[in-house]
Protein backbone atom coordinates (compact mmCIF):
# COMPACT_ATOMS: atom_id res chain seq x y z
CA UNK A 1 0.00 0.00 0.00
CA UNK A 2 2.77 2.42 0.93
CA UNK A 3 4.68 1.67 -2.30
CA UNK A 4 1.56 2.16 -4.44
CA UNK A 5 0.83 5.43 -2.64
CA UNK A 6 4.33 6.75 -3.34
CA UNK A 7 4.23 5.65 -6.98
CA UNK A 8 0.89 7.39 -7.55
CA UNK A 9 2.06 10.55 -5.79
CA UNK A 10 5.27 10.59 -7.82
CA UNK A 11 3.29 10.21 -11.06
CA UNK A 12 0.90 13.03 -10.15
CA UNK A 13 3.81 15.21 -9.03
CA UNK A 14 5.68 14.70 -12.29
CA UNK A 15 2.54 15.31 -14.33
CA UNK A 16 1.52 18.61 -12.77
CA UNK A 17 5.08 19.94 -12.62
CA UNK A 18 5.45 19.18 -16.32
CA UNK A 19 2.24 21.10 -17.05
CA UNK A 20 3.37 23.99 -14.83
CA UNK A 21 6.74 24.21 -16.53
CA UNK A 22 5.25 24.05 -20.01
CA UNK A 23 2.36 26.35 -19.22
CA UNK A 24 0.00 23.91 -20.90
CA UNK A 25 -3.51 23.26 -19.55
CA UNK A 26 -3.54 25.09 -16.18
CA UNK A 27 -6.96 23.57 -15.42
CA UNK A 28 -5.61 20.03 -15.79
CA UNK A 29 -2.64 20.91 -13.57
CA UNK A 30 -5.03 22.21 -10.91
CA UNK A 31 -7.03 19.01 -10.83
CA UNK A 32 -3.89 16.85 -10.74
CA UNK A 33 -2.65 18.86 -7.76
CA UNK A 34 -5.94 18.46 -5.95
CA UNK A 35 -6.02 14.74 -6.74
CA UNK A 36 -2.57 14.40 -5.18
CA UNK A 37 -3.78 16.12 -2.00
CA UNK A 38 -6.91 13.97 -1.84
CA UNK A 39 -4.68 10.90 -2.10
CA UNK A 40 -2.64 12.18 0.86
CA UNK A 41 -5.86 12.60 2.83
CA UNK A 42 -6.98 9.05 2.01
CA UNK A 43 -3.60 7.77 3.18
CA UNK A 44 -3.93 9.78 6.38
CA UNK A 45 -7.39 8.39 7.08
CA UNK A 46 -5.90 4.91 7.41
CA UNK A 47 -4.02 6.11 10.51
CA UNK A 48 -7.07 6.97 12.62
CA UNK A 49 -6.59 3.96 14.86
CA UNK A 50 -4.17 5.97 17.05
CA UNK A 51 -4.55 9.36 18.74
CA UNK A 52 -1.56 10.68 16.79
CA UNK A 53 -3.00 9.37 13.55
CA UNK A 54 -6.36 11.00 14.24
CA UNK A 55 -4.67 14.38 14.75
CA UNK A 56 -2.81 14.09 11.45
CA UNK A 57 -5.88 12.81 9.60
CA UNK A 58 -7.97 15.73 10.86
CA UNK A 59 -5.25 18.19 9.84
CA UNK A 60 -5.03 16.66 6.37
CA UNK A 61 -8.80 16.83 5.88
CA UNK A 62 -8.71 20.53 6.79
CA UNK A 63 -5.75 20.99 4.44
CA UNK A 64 -7.77 19.56 1.55
CA UNK A 65 -10.74 21.76 2.52
CA UNK A 66 -8.49 24.82 2.43
CA UNK A 67 -7.25 23.78 -1.01
CA UNK A 68 -10.83 23.64 -2.27
CA UNK A 69 -11.02 27.40 -1.65
CA UNK A 70 -7.46 28.42 -2.52
CA UNK A 71 -6.72 26.05 -5.41
CA UNK A 72 -9.90 24.67 -6.95
CA UNK A 73 -12.29 27.60 -6.50
CA UNK A 74 -9.56 30.25 -6.37
CA UNK A 75 -11.92 32.24 -4.15
CA UNK A 76 -12.92 32.76 -0.48
CA UNK A 77 -9.29 33.19 0.51
CA UNK A 78 -10.08 34.22 4.08
CA UNK A 79 -11.85 30.90 4.66
CA UNK A 80 -8.91 29.03 3.14
CA UNK A 81 -6.32 30.75 5.31
CA UNK A 82 -8.52 30.28 8.40
CA UNK A 83 -8.64 26.54 7.70
CA UNK A 84 -4.85 26.44 7.35
CA UNK A 85 -4.59 28.18 10.72
CA UNK A 86 -6.75 25.39 12.17
CA UNK A 87 -4.36 22.89 10.57
CA UNK A 88 -1.45 24.49 12.40
CA UNK A 89 -3.40 24.42 15.68
CA UNK A 90 -3.80 20.66 15.26
CA UNK A 91 -0.10 20.31 14.52
CA UNK A 92 0.65 22.24 17.71
CA UNK A 93 -1.35 19.59 19.57
CA UNK A 94 0.68 16.89 17.87
CA UNK A 95 4.00 18.52 18.65
CA UNK A 96 3.10 18.97 22.30
CA UNK A 97 2.03 15.33 22.56
CA UNK A 98 5.17 14.21 20.73
CA UNK A 99 7.54 16.06 23.05
CA UNK A 100 5.51 16.01 26.25
CA UNK A 101 5.21 19.82 26.23
CA UNK A 102 2.57 21.93 27.97
CA UNK A 103 -0.19 22.45 25.39
CA UNK A 104 -1.79 25.39 27.19
CA UNK A 105 1.52 27.23 27.39
CA UNK A 106 2.28 26.70 23.72
CA UNK A 107 -1.20 27.71 22.58
CA UNK A 108 -1.09 30.82 24.73
CA UNK A 109 2.33 31.86 23.40
CA UNK A 110 1.36 31.26 19.78
CA UNK A 111 -1.98 32.99 20.17
CA UNK A 112 -0.48 36.09 21.77
CA UNK A 113 2.30 36.43 19.21
CA UNK A 114 -0.06 35.79 16.30
CA UNK A 115 -2.52 38.40 17.55
CA UNK A 116 0.26 40.90 18.16
CA UNK A 117 1.63 40.38 14.64
CA UNK A 118 -1.86 40.82 13.18
CA UNK A 119 -2.30 44.01 15.18
CA UNK A 120 0.97 45.42 13.86
CA UNK A 121 -0.22 45.17 10.25
CA UNK A 122 -3.85 46.10 10.92
CA UNK A 123 -3.31 49.79 10.18
CA UNK A 124 -2.16 49.13 6.63
CA UNK A 125 -3.84 45.89 5.55
CA UNK A 126 -7.23 44.17 5.58
CA UNK A 127 -8.61 41.11 7.36
CA UNK A 128 -7.12 38.61 4.93
CA UNK A 129 -3.60 39.98 5.32
CA UNK A 130 -3.97 40.15 9.11
CA UNK A 131 -5.10 36.52 9.19
CA UNK A 132 -2.24 35.50 6.89
CA UNK A 133 0.30 37.20 9.17
CA UNK A 134 -1.17 35.49 12.24
CA UNK A 135 -1.05 32.18 10.39
CA UNK A 136 2.57 32.48 9.30
CA UNK A 137 3.68 33.46 12.83
CA UNK A 138 1.87 30.44 14.29
CA UNK A 139 3.32 28.21 11.58
CA UNK A 140 6.86 29.47 12.19
CA UNK A 141 6.58 28.62 15.89
CA UNK A 142 5.36 25.12 14.98
CA UNK A 143 8.28 24.72 12.61
CA UNK A 144 10.77 25.81 15.27
CA UNK A 145 9.25 23.38 17.77
CA UNK A 146 9.30 20.55 15.22
CA UNK A 147 12.98 21.10 14.46
CA UNK A 148 13.77 21.12 18.18
CA UNK A 149 11.76 17.91 18.65
CA UNK A 150 13.54 16.21 15.75
CA UNK A 151 16.94 17.19 17.15
CA UNK A 152 16.01 15.95 20.62
CA UNK A 153 14.04 12.79 19.84
CA UNK A 154 15.91 11.72 16.69
CA UNK A 155 13.08 9.42 15.63
CA UNK A 156 11.90 8.93 12.07
CA UNK A 157 8.49 10.25 13.09
CA UNK A 158 9.87 13.53 14.42
CA UNK A 159 12.37 14.02 11.58
CA UNK A 160 9.83 13.31 8.82
CA UNK A 161 7.33 15.63 10.45
CA UNK A 162 9.90 18.44 10.82
CA UNK A 163 11.05 18.13 7.20
CA UNK A 164 7.44 17.94 6.01
CA UNK A 165 6.54 21.10 7.91
CA UNK A 166 9.69 22.75 6.57
CA UNK A 167 8.67 22.08 2.96
CA UNK A 168 5.12 23.21 3.76
CA UNK A 169 6.54 26.46 5.16
CA UNK A 170 8.68 27.02 2.06
CA UNK A 171 5.54 26.60 -0.02
CA UNK A 172 3.83 29.33 1.98
CA UNK A 173 6.80 31.64 1.56
CA UNK A 174 6.53 31.09 -2.19
CA UNK A 175 2.81 31.87 -2.03
CA UNK A 176 3.67 35.13 -0.32
CA UNK A 177 6.26 36.00 -2.97
CA UNK A 178 3.82 35.10 -5.72
CA UNK A 179 1.22 37.50 -4.32
CA UNK A 180 3.60 40.44 -4.05
CA UNK A 181 3.78 42.93 -6.93
CA UNK A 182 5.58 41.45 -9.94
CA UNK A 183 9.22 40.83 -9.08
CA UNK A 184 12.22 38.80 -10.21
CA UNK A 185 11.15 35.83 -8.05
CA UNK A 186 7.50 35.72 -9.11
CA UNK A 187 8.03 33.07 -11.78
CA UNK A 188 10.13 30.89 -9.49
CA UNK A 189 7.62 31.21 -6.64
CA UNK A 190 4.73 30.22 -8.89
CA UNK A 191 6.46 26.97 -9.83
CA UNK A 192 8.16 26.24 -6.53
CA UNK A 193 5.12 26.49 -4.27
CA UNK A 194 3.74 23.13 -5.39
CA UNK A 195 7.21 21.65 -5.82
CA UNK A 196 7.55 22.12 -2.05
CA UNK A 197 3.94 21.61 -0.99
CA UNK A 198 3.17 18.07 -2.13
CA UNK A 199 6.44 16.48 -0.87
CA UNK A 200 5.80 18.21 2.45
CA UNK A 201 2.30 16.72 2.73
CA UNK A 202 3.59 13.28 1.75
CA UNK A 203 6.27 13.41 4.45
CA UNK A 204 3.68 14.49 7.01
CA UNK A 205 1.51 11.46 6.28
CA UNK A 206 4.63 9.27 6.28
CA UNK A 207 5.33 10.49 9.80
CA UNK A 208 2.29 8.51 11.01
CA UNK A 209 2.55 4.87 11.99
CA UNK A 210 0.25 3.76 9.14
CA UNK A 211 2.36 4.63 6.12
CA UNK A 212 5.64 5.24 7.85
CA UNK A 213 5.93 1.89 9.61
CA UNK A 214 6.52 3.72 12.89
CA UNK A 215 4.27 1.76 15.25
CA UNK A 216 7.21 1.22 17.59
CA UNK A 217 7.82 4.94 18.00
CA UNK A 218 6.07 7.18 20.48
Amino acid sequence: MKRLFLILEAALYAAFLTLDLSGASPAAATWLKFAAIVLVVLAGLTAVKTADGRLVAAALVLTAAADVFLLVLDAHYTAGVALFLCVQALYTCRLCAMGGANRTLHFTARGMLALFAAYLVSAHFGKLEMLAVAYIVWFFMNLAQSVAAAAHLRTKRAVRFAVGLGLFFLCDLCVGLHNLPQNALSGFASLAMWAFYLPGQVLIVLSTDSFGGLADEI
